[in-house]
């Protein structure tokens, strides 16, 4: 039988996190690594923080929305998404982190057309997706070859 010492857990629930050193993208990874260890207050605390500036939380929107949709119990967190998704279903696109939007979702915001951007800012928005996912487009669309394009249509 192992036993172990009381320091090493004592160790373990020491620790101080500072939140206002960390970028949101941090702190949205240690809320998903808390609720992962089933550390609910600190859930709590971390969702209290990121709710109290709104206006980051909407510039990291895709990260928003993909843990609103992995983890049912951050109800805060998912209500600010929808009322915020309501109120501006264009904002994801908007988003700082929109690159990292995952393909079927961004398919299923584009089929929607729920959205306020025109045309020519959908396709803006899906060749900066599709640049950000290949190695082998050049950020510049003015430079791509045949096979640029061909690699830019079979990312989508």
């Amino acid at each position: 039988m192992i036993q172990l010492k009381k320091k090493s857990i004592r160790y373990i629930y020491s620790g101080v996190i500072d939140l206002l050193c960390n970028d949101p993208g941090t702190n949205i990874k240690i809320l998903v690594a808390a609720s992962e260890l089933c550390l609910k207050d600190l859930c709590d605390y971390i969702e209290d923080y990121l709710l109290q500036d709104k206006e980051t939380l909407k510039q990291n929107f895709v990260q928003v929305q993909q843990i609103v949709h992995q983890f049912d119990h951050f109800t805060r967190l998912k209500q600010f998404y929808e009322e915020t998704y309501q109120q501006d279903s264009s904002l994801i696109f908007k988003s700082s982190d929109f690159a990292t939007i995952n393909h079927d979702i961004l398919l299923e915001l584009i089929i929607k057309d729920n959205h306020t951007l025109k045309i020519i800012e959908i396709w803006d928005k899906l060749i900066e997706w599709s640049i950000a996912q290949s190695k082998d487009l050049p950020s510049d669309t003015a430079t791509w070859t045949a096979d640029n394009i061909s690699t830019f249509g079979n990312i989508q």
